[in-house]
């Protein structure tokens, strides 16, 4: 009897501990998730705010300074999307999200040549 008592308490411990494990994994796991998709949210706003600078210059920029300064905001812009947009590329492991990205990263930079 006692011998199954203690190694009931011993496959217990092992199973909390194993458990255990699995459960700070599946946190890290989580959190990269979550950092990631706060980054290509981010991302998301950049691009947006970028669109909106190149309104700016097309409805308002007949003026030389507000064109300067409409343009000057959105070359900016399209320059931190292409830094940050890479540094989260080097994150992300392969798969669709990684593609999509990596697409959007190669327009985006094509746009910008002209």
């Amino acid at each position: 009897m006692g011998a199954a008592v203690l190694l009931m308490g011993a496959v217990a411990i092992i199973s909390s501990s194993l458990l255990s494990g699995s459960i700070a994994q599946y946190d890290n796991l989580l959190e990269i998730q979550v950092a990631q998709e706060r980054q290509v949210s981010a991302l998301a706003l950049s691009f947006k705010k970028q669109v909106q600078e190149w309104k700016n210059v097309l409805l308002l920029g007949s003026d030389n300074s507000a064109r300067n300064k409409y343009w000057g905001r959105f070359k900016t812009l399209e320059s931190d999307i292409q830094k940050d947009g890479k540094q989260l590329l080097s994150q992300l492991s392969p798969g669709v999200a990684k593609s999509k990205l990596a697409q959007f990263l190669t327009a985006h930079e094509q746009m910008a040549e002209g």
